[in-house]
């Protein structure tokens, strides 16, 4: 079939293709070529020509081998394969080339581009910082990207979020592990679940938790937080507060006295104990002995030392004395201030008549 100097020209008998078929126009041409291991079209023109190639081994049968579709592209000499599929995959750049790949939306022409020069893919821009780089839109007022060592950048010029959902009976976590001996499936991570709140793993386990009312909680009563160094020292843990109640007890040692008002409050930071009595008397029995109050929240360290105050309001003659704490004692004794510098005694206390005091000291 022919019109001037173009020509068609078919080959074959029965309506089976023997050999090449080609459709010229002097240098451009299209090419039809069966062998025993392909089948293929080139288009081509000059050196230039892309392929679309259905390949096999040698000698498996064309007829019976599962098909392999390639589409690649040749360029002065350089050939290159861009896409090839199968009925198990479909790859994009096989040959590990120097060849990028872009998908483009209706708003973004770069809605989705792979860097195959520098192995980075980028999400709504074709010039990706890291191995991840997500731009929703253009970040202003930034020095720049950190360096080949971030795997995930997400940019935005307002906010930007990662957001992860599950349902409510699931946790959701962003988790972290170094590939060591330890077993665990995270050696740590950001946990967050609906019926405990945000929890904080390392080493393995869990160690602290935001609840959901916004309170931190330990996951043991050991743990703290160490203050003023850079290392666990641990001289500088703080890993207890407590605040509370006590009963005072007003006594010589062996005879307990009624109190009519015994009330007592205590707050404790670390070792620390800062506490407070307030009683009244009410027991008029004749008592010689030294005064004592027992029934402190904490035992005291092994130091004795003076911690505090107490003012004894009498009906009359009041008495003002400091709170003497002996060594890993639980009770208080009253010492007189000035040159006798003696123990108060209980029938100095008058009956119906009330003390006041505050002492702070460090427990064991």
């Amino acid at each position: 079939m022919t019109r001037a100097s173009d020509t068609a020209r078919l080959l074959g008998a029965g309506g089976t293709l023997a050999n090449d078929v080609t459709i010229s126009e002097g240098s451009p041409s299209i090419k039809l070529n069966d062998t025993d291991t392909s089948r293929f079209i080139d288009i081509l023109y000059g050196t230039r020509n892309a392929t679309f190639r259905n390949t096999m081994a040698s000698g498996e049968d064309m007829d019976t081998v599962a098909p392999e579709i390639i589409f690649s592209t040749k360029d002065d000499g350089e050939t290159r394969e861009h896409f090839r599929m199968n009925k198990s995959e479909a790859v994009f750049n096989e040959g590990s080339v120097d060849l990028d790949f872009r998908v483009e939306s209706n708003g973004n022409a770069n809605m989705l581009f792979v860097d195959g020069g520098n192995d980075k893919i980028g999400i709504g821009l074709n010039s990706p910082g890291t191995s991840l780089h997500i731009r929703s839109s253009t970040a202003s007022n930034i020095a720049g990207y950190r360096d080949g060592t971030t795997g995930l950048i997400v940019e935005g010029d307002a906010a930007s979020y990662i957001q992860l959902v599950a349902s409510k009976t699931n946790p959701m976590a962003i988790l972290f592990d170094g590939g060591d001996t330890h077993n665990d499936t995270a050696r740590g991570g950001l946990i967050y679940d609906i019926d405990t709140g945000l929890s904080i793993k390392s080493g393995g386990s869990t160690r602290w938790t935001i609840n959901e009312t916004g309170n931190l909680l330990p996951s043991a009563t050991s743990l703290g937080v160490y203050l003023g160094v850079t290392s666990a020292t641990a001289s500088n843990l703080l890993d207890d507060y407590e605040e509370g109640t006590w009963t005072p007890v007003l006594t010589d040692g062996s005879t307990t006295l009624t109190l009519n008002i015994a009330t007592g409050l205590y707050r404790k930071i670390g070792t620390v104990v800062h506490a407070e009595f307030y009683i009244q008397r009410n027991d008029s029995a004749n008592n010689t002995g030294v005064m004592l109050i027992q029934g402190l929240p904490f035992a005291h360290t092994a130091l004795p030392a003076v911690v505090g105050q107490v003012w004894i309001d009498n009906s009359s003659s009041d008495i003002r004395c400091m709170l003497y704490l002996p060594t890993n004692y639980q009770q208080l004794y009253f010492v007189k201030t000035g040159a006798s510098s003696s123990y108060v005694s209980l029938n100095e206390f008058d009956n119906s008549r009330y003390q006041y005091a505050a002492f702070t000291y460090i427990s064991q």
